[in-house]
């Protein structure tokens, strides 16, 4: 039996698929995206003896790539926030990342990182891990 607040995610997460499976505003192609990172490091010059961390997979969001910024936007899409890039890795918390992986709904690997426990990052969870820039300051 599922309690409320198992009810209650379940519920959050249709919703937010459902925003995400509309076409959005503005004629963006809209489908359930899923944006895995890994390869992580602690600075952007550490040297990698292996393979690195794996990161979070971030999602149910939509995504966007315009003139080399990648941006993930929330299920309904009114809002977004782009990814910062430095010397070419993904900056997210306090890691560098240097590979990511795009993934859509329904793909079995999905399922298999749910299945080994990975963490996933909605998009509220998403934001707040972004580092605080000049720019961006919350």
């Amino acid at each position: 039996m599922k309690t409320n607040s198992k009810k209650m995610n379940d519920q959050k997460h249709a919703a937010e698929l459902a925003a995400l499976s509309s076409p959005p505003a503005r004629g963006h192609a809209s489908a359930v995206c899923y944006l895995k990172l890994f390869h992580g490091r602690k600075t952007p010059d550490e040297q990698l003896h292996d393979w690195g961390s794996e990161g979070p997979v971030i999602g149910p969001v939509g995504i966007t790539w315009t003139y080399g910024n990648l941006k993930l936007h929330s299920p309904d899409w009114s809002e977004f926030e782009e990814l910062r890039f430095v010397d070419g890795l993904i900056h997210y918390g306090d890691i560098y990342y240097g590979d990511c992986e795009l993934l859509v709904a329904g793909d079995p690997v999905l399922r298999e990182l749910q299945r080994l426990g990975r963490e996933f990052h909605d998009y509220a969870m998403f934001r707040s891990h972004l580092p605080v820039t000049p720019a961006r300051s919350r």
